[in-house]
């Protein structure tokens, strides 16, 4: 892989957040995780629960965005989660790092829709926000592997997405 950024992209979103609600599944399989793949605009990745009481949201950013803020998520995404049945009565907060979880503090996996792009994605500097990057990759043995980390983690998001889906229904009144 070679040190080329192609800059921020969708297709690069969609696979960093996959990553991370992969990462936070295979952790906790029992939680309920949401992360905007498709990029519809809402909050980027939300996870219920990991702590009791709380509601842990993150957004992702490009790497070398400047003009990230200092205080993440934003106001306006915290309301969005807030107003989610599934957080009722739960505090919405900023997530905290993943390496701070046990868990991976960067992932890298292949670009679900450009092969020829590997993406990574890592801690930010403050909590709640999540960066990514991408860089060209050649055919390597590497390759292989982040080609099957994609696959894992496209999985994995779609599932934990369709929990979600399902959990918002069964909570709507009838």
């Amino acid at each position: 892989m070679d040190d080329l950024d192609y800059g921020p992209n969708s297709l690069a979103e969609g696979t960093a957040l996959a990553l991370r609600a992969h990462l936070l599944a295979t952790a906790r399989p029992e939680l309920l995780i949401a992360a905007d793949v498709k990029r519809h605009g809402g909050p980027d990745l939300v996870c219920w629960q990991w702590q009791p009481g709380q509601v842990w949201v993150w957004q992702l950013r490009y790497l070398h965005d400047t003009r990230t803020p200092q205080q993440w998520p934003p106001a306006a995404v915290r309301a969005a989660v807030a107003a989610d049945p599934l957080s009722a009565g739960l505090e919405v907060v900023p997530g905290p790092p993943m390496q701070t979880l046990g868990l991976l503090a960067e992932q890298e996996a292949s670009n679900m829709a450009e092969p020829e792009e590997a993406v990574t994605v890592r801690d930010g500097r403050i909590p709640g926000l999540q960066l990514y990057s991408t860089a060209h990759q050649e055919v390597s043995r590497d390759f292989a592997r982040r080609e099957a980390s994609m696959r894992a983690a496209k999985y994995s998001a779609s599932r934990c997405n369709r929990m979600v889906a399902e959990a918002r229904a069964a909570a709507q009144p009838t």
